[in-house]
């Protein structure tokens, strides 16, 4: 995938989230921040979003793991 620039509602629909959410994200350094194109535009960084994408569904999967984890202790621990 190349450093290419996707407009906001492009990447609103990726992320599935109000605007609203996202710069609340972008706010707490949370998200990429935009790349301001023009006086009153911005677009982000495709790859930034699809990595933090990947992160999320990274950090999904680790989170999925350790509840297994958990359950396995919580059963094995009792008799």
């Amino acid at each position: 995938m190349s450093d290419r620039l996707i407009p906001t509602v492009v990447v609103l629909d990726r992320i599935c989230m109000s605007k609203t959410q996202l710069y609340r994200l972008i706010n707490a350094g949370e998200f990429p921040r935009p790349v301001p194109i023009g006086r009153l535009r911005v677009a982000f960084l495709e790859t930034e979003v699809a990595a933090w994408i990947e992160e999320r569904s990274r950090r999904r999967e680790e989170g999925a793991e350790m509840r297994r984890q958990r359950a396995i202790r919580a059963v094995g621990g009792r008799s």
